[in-house]
């Protein structure tokens, strides 16, 4: 592989949230040169998150704070173009990003939990800025290598949507083998959640509104029901011992419950402030139900899926590429729900990535 001379540039192209009431626009960055343990970025993808489109339209937590322009863009690769004196990543490694920078000293990293960190260094896209450029400069740690039998395009489903589906179907869901799962929400979460309970043994039934995503999931070898009457749809198979809500539209958890078997597991990955949840505590105490949430992901988490990819027993789910000038038509997609899988942007072609399209040809 050819490697990436370092480019002394100070500026960087991106898209970027100006005002919460325009869509993203072309905006121009200051980078620093990378420090002793940090690597510059050259991105060649970066997938395209329901969060995302929170982040860009001000509805996040942090949103009244967060300094304009802001780049969004938390599911990134790339290629290091260069590398500090401390680094040990070689210019040209391709690369995957975790996007928390834990402080490792918290009581929740402490005990391997780093997604709770307390007091996070960096969040890559959502606070400080992300990958909707064409250039980033990050802490060496936050890099994953990625083997050459993942392909930069498939990565970019990597970062958030299979390592947060890998969380909550393996450590938050703990789904074993004969296990039967019901997944809500077959969107870009939901359709590596899907994948990732059935590598793990179980039987698989997603709930969704779209046909094109349930088809996606059949294809894939999952039952599928019209999440229009979930609980009613649900109520024909026998109980569930996990279900994973990755939709955020779930708020009354009764229905859930319902189709549980005693001591069964809700999971709940999605979500939307503005919307609480209705708890049946009657149903939950009599039936033992747990309910737990699951947070995004560790790095643990995120090599997890990765592994997974790199042995063929899951396949990201890439429905759509555009290019970063697109990126407004893209969050508008990913808003409209008519995206199956992830959307991702092409920032800009690694030498693996012209090695596949010529391949394609």
């Amino acid at each position: 592989m050819t490697s990436i001379a370092p480019d002394t540039s100070t500026s960087t192209r991106a898209m970027g949230v100006v005002s919460y009431d325009q869509p993203v626009g072309p905006v121009t960055l200051d980078l620093p040169a990378p420090g002793p343990d940090e690597v510059a970025i050259a991105v060649s993808f970066c997938g395209v998150c329901g969060t995302d489109v929170k982040i860009s339209e001000g509805r996040m937590g942090f949103s009244a704070d967060l300094p304009l322009p802001h780049v969004p863009g938390h599911e990134i690769v790339g290629v290091v173009a260069e590398a500090g004196a401390d680094a040990r990543l070689a210019v040209g490694t391709r690369v995957l990003v975790y996007d928390y920078l834990a402080c490792g000293v918290c009581e929740p990293c402490l005990h391997g939990r780093e997604n709770l960190c307390t007091d996070l260094g960096l969040r890559v896209g959502f606070t400080s800025q992300g990958g909707f450029a064409e250039r980033i400069v990050l802490p060496q740690r936050l890099v994953v290598p990625l083997p050459d039998s993942v392909s930069d395009e498939a990565a970019s489903a990597l970062g958030c949507a299979m390592a947060t589906a890998y969380r909550a179907v393996v450590v938050r869901g703990g789904v074993r083998a004969g296990d039967r799962v019901l997944v809500i929400g077959a969107g870009g979460v939901g359709i590596h959640t899907v994948q990732i309970a059935l590598a793990a043994g179980a039987s698989v039934v997603a709930a969704d509104l779209s046909p094109d995503a349930l088809a996606v999931a059949a294809e894939l070898g999952a039952e599928t029901i019209d999440g229009a009457d979930l609980a009613g749809n649900a109520a024909g198979y026998a109980p569930f011992d996990v279900a994973v809500e990755t939709s955020g539209h779930v708020t009354e958890l009764g229905p859930l419950a319902g189709v549980l078997r005693p001591g069964g597991r809700i999971v709940l990955v999605g979500y939307e402030s503005s919307a609480p949840a209705q708890v049946p505590l009657i149903d939950l105490v009599m039936q033992e139900i747990e309910i737990v949430g699951s947070r995004y992901a560790t790095r643990s988490d995120l090599l997890g899926g990765l592994d997974l990819v790199g042995r063929g027993l899951v396949t990201p789910v890439i429905s759509r590429v555009l290019d970063l000038d697109d990126a407004a038509a893209a969050l508008a997609a990913v808003k409209a729900g008519a995206v199956t899988g992830r959307i991702s942007l092409r920032v800009a072609a690694t030498d693996q990535q012209h090695e596949q399209d010529e391949q394609d040809r």
